[in-house]
């Protein structure tokens, strides 16, 4: 079990028995989970850095560094594993897949350009959770942009401009997320084309959607939870 700390520490941990293995210092405070794969514990920093700690000891592996934009929206993405690749979401509005083996960036997909006449206006942080199917990822920029990338080299699939700072359910046929006004969305997975629309939930600052059977549930910022028909959004 691999813990990121707010000063900067990793920690890991037996899992049967939560003896501590080992402790890493990194260059800043760890609000993600890490990542843990068969040999490697990813963790993304919060200046912007990743690191690869040997599975065993903890000792750094390697590190990327990509700066970050002055102003960000609270949070970040965590790195979600690929076929052979780390895929990460940066504050810039890109999404960046390195080697999993030596952390060395393979490609880079602009998900939403950070353009507007301000700083607040230019945010475009990806922030929600990010979805590897078997030939693309699914991502969402804060900065309206929701959109299927090709697994293999990184280019769009399909594009739309919903996008916010919740992440992306995912099912066979079609995705599902909440953007930043609240509305619930379903989209076909292979095309992007709008299946439904909830726009019951406006205002409600909704988190990423799960799926629990035939529903999609999505709680809001009072604490509630709502369970939407998965089929048709009622």
């Amino acid at each position: 079990l691999a813990i990121g700390g707010r000063n900067g520490e990793v920690f890991a941990f037996n899992a049967t028995d939560g003896s501590l293995l080992w402790k890493t210092m990194v260059s800043s405070s760890v609000i993600t989970a890490p990542l843990i794969t068969f040999d490697t514990v990813i963790v993304r920093v919060n200046d912007g850095k990743i690191f690869g700690l040997d599975f065993a000891t903890g000792e750094k592996k390697w590190q990327f560094d990509r700066g970050l934009p002055s102003l960000t929206v609270r949070g970040n993405s965590s790195p979600v594993l690929g076929p052979g690749l780390i895929l990460v979401g940066y504050e810039d509005g890109t999404l960046i897949a390195l080697g999993q083996e030596n952390g060395q960036r393979v490609w880079e997909q602009l998900v939403a350009k950070p353009d507007g006449r301000t700083e607040l206006d230019r945010m475009s942080d990806i922030d929600g959770e990010i979805q590897v199917g078997d030939r693309e990822v699914f991502v969402n920029s804060f900065h309206n942009s929701t959109m299927a990338i090709a697994l293999n080299n990184g280019q769009p699939i399909w594009v739309r401009e919903i996008g916010g700072s919740a992440g992306i359910a995912l099912l066979a046929d079609r995705v599902f997320t909440a953007d930043k006004a609240g509305n619930v969305w379903s989209l076909d997975r292979s095309s992007g084309t709008d299946l439904w629309k909830q726009s019951g939930l406006l205002r409600r600052g909704l988190t990423t959607p799960v799926i629990q059977g035939q529903y999609v549930v999505v709680s809001d910022y009072e604490g509630y939870s709502h369970w939407l028909d998965s089929t048709t959004g009622d």
